[in-house]
């Protein structure tokens, strides 16, 4: 990062990393007000995806095969392009994003109806599997100060929800990114005022 020696350069992420727990607070905090503001149930399925997923993981079976055959996917897709090749298999959540394009062709295209809660039930797993192995592969344990590890992984996870909100707004009627980016901001905003005000 910036050129700068590794010893300082993981001293500035370590920073960084420490800042970007505001965002992924507030981020995190207006992705789970927009979702529980949708009318029904719906949002209890994209809720038990993720607690599906981690049930499988802890009890079942850790599918670090499916993880890592979505990341070389990513890189055959990213393959025009190497310096973004190796940062886009952590970025991309490339089985929500195959998700999220086959409900768009199934019921956009062809107009099949009453799949939304198995499919959000989907991209709560898929999701939950990218974030927990991509933890998983992230966590190195060379740098101390883990700078590299809560930069790199605070930055995948603020992409992939904010991500998962836009693609979520394109498919609920009732799930708005501008409110949810807006929140989001707002309360970041606000935080970051308070903190400076406390030290000044």
């Amino acid at each position: 990062m910036f050129g700068l020696p590794k010893g300082l350069n993981n001293i500035v992420k370590f920073i960084v990393g420490i800042l970007l727990l505001v965002p992924a607070y507030t981020f995190t905090a207006a992705f789970i007000n927009e979702f529980n503001g949708l009318k029904g149930n719906l949002s209890l399925y994209f809720w038990g995806g993720l607690a599906s997923f981690a049930i499988v993981y802890i009890f079942i079976y850790q599918p670090q095969l499916i993880y890592n055959y979505g990341q070389e996917m990513v890189k055959v897709i990213f393959g025009f392009y190497k310096p973004v090749t190796a940062a886009a298999a952590y970025l991309v959540p490339i089985y929500t994003v195959i998700l999220f394009l086959v409900y768009g062709i199934l019921v956009f295209m062809s107009g099949i109806k009453g799949i939304t809660e198995y499919f959000l039930l989907l991209i709560g797993f898929s999701l939950g599997l990218h974030l927990c192995f991509t933890a998983k592969a992230l966590n190195s344990g060379k740098d101390f100060l883990k700078g590299n590890y809560i930069f790199g992984f605070l930055s995948v996870y603020l992409l992939n929800i904010i991500l998962a909100a836009f693609c979520l707004s394109l498919i609920l009627k009732d799930f708005s990114f501008i409110n949810f980016f807006a929140h989001s901001f707002q309360g970041s905003k606000d935080i970051f005022n308070a903190l400076f005000n406390k030290i000044q």
